[in-house]
């Protein structure tokens, strides 16, 4: 009796917070002045931890529900001696001259920051959208030490630069979630995950979670290779190293033998052969998907009743190779 009423104050407590929330109540100019603010205080938070950010323009569109930060720049100096950061670079010549601060600059730079769904008035949809466009990391760093000269020069290049797609959206009416989520390294590789979440039970108190569970109703992962195949097994030549693929079925051998049953060594193997293919394919596509309803439960978690393993496992039920 005394979880029951620990559990249902709790709710009725965050019930009422929300309910009492003002931002849906807040005008979109009065929205705008908040977030304008919010970043520029983020940017100074930042300054104070000794990371110079500047950035060129906030654009705010209420009716497109868009907030855009463009053209992003960020430097922080490393300020200890090590592999890729020597003594001498620490005290270079525009130091000892005070033309730059003491340490070795790490700069990235962002195309943009956009955000999304913080104007929306569909008020039994909470969305969640970000997206950070070209951001790019200069390698000059690397120029300090032999061995991570030679990768820069075998492999990457004096930038890399990576996006990243980030979107949830909860529907309260339904409880249903939507997970859409996109990495891409400019010319090594992309992965995409995109799932659909149903019966979704949270608990409000972690420490008795017993009552946390939910539904996968739609799981895919795609991976699509463009170039990060050739490029880390070049590394692993240099130094000797085996490649992906000898690598890959050395250690996913050892998973197969330790399996507990006869389906998950199906189901294991099933994966060996199909992402083994893939890293002897540059250039192709490996997609794990699932369209039946898989479901987890802490009470698996927590005391065993049923083999996580398996449901991991059949979250990838079908394997597709494209090329």
């Amino acid at each position: 009796m005394a979880v029951f009423e620990y559990s249902f104050f709790q709710y009725l407590i965050v019930s009422l917070i929300t309910i009492l929330n003002p931002w849906d109540m807040i005008s979109d100019d009065t929205k705008s002045k908040i977030i304008n603010k919010t970043i520029n205080t983020s940017v100074q938070i930042l300054r104070s931890q000794e990371i110079e950010t500047i950035y060129d323009t906030i654009d705010i569109n209420p009716l497109n529900d868009t907030v855009t930060i463009k053209d992003i720049n960020f430097t922080y100096y490393i300020q200890e001696e090590n592999e890729i950061c020597t003594y001498e670079q620490l005290f270079n010549d525009n130091y000892n001259k005070s033309k730059d601060y003491y340490g070795c600059p790490i700069n990235v730079s962002v195309e943009s920051i956009e955000l999304a769904g913080l104007f929306s008035k569909n008020y039994n949809v909470i969305q969640s959208n970000l997206k950070l466009n070209n951001v790019s990391l200069n390698l000059d760093l690397l120029d300090n030490n032999e061995e991570t000269r030679a990768i820069k020069d075998l492999v990457l290049g004096e930038t890399i630069s990576f996006n990243i797609n980030y979107n949830v959206e909860y529907y309260l009416n339904k409880n249903t979630l939507n997970f859409n989520l996109l990495f891409s390294v400019n010319n090594l590789i992309e992965m995409n995950f995109n799932t659909l979440l149903s019966r979704i039970s949270l608990p409000l108190n972690f420490e008795y979670n017993d009552n946390f569970k939910f539904t996968f109703n739609e799981f895919e992962f795609k991976i699509t290779d463009q170039g990060f195949i050739d490029s880390a097994n070049s590394i692993l030549e240099a130094y000797n190293q085996p490649n992906l693929f000898d690598s890959f079925t050395s250690n996913s051998n050892l998973l197969f033998n330790d399996a507990e049953n006869t389906e998950q060594r199906i189901l294991i193997r099933n994966y060996i052969n199909n992402f083994s293919r893939f890293l002897q394919s540059p250039g192709s596509t490996f997609v794990c998907n699932n369209r039946n309803n898989v479901t987890f439960e802490m009470l698996d978690f927590n005391y065993g009743y049923r083999s996580i393993e398996n449901a991991i496992l059949n979250l990838c039920d079908e394997h597709n190779l494209y090329y």
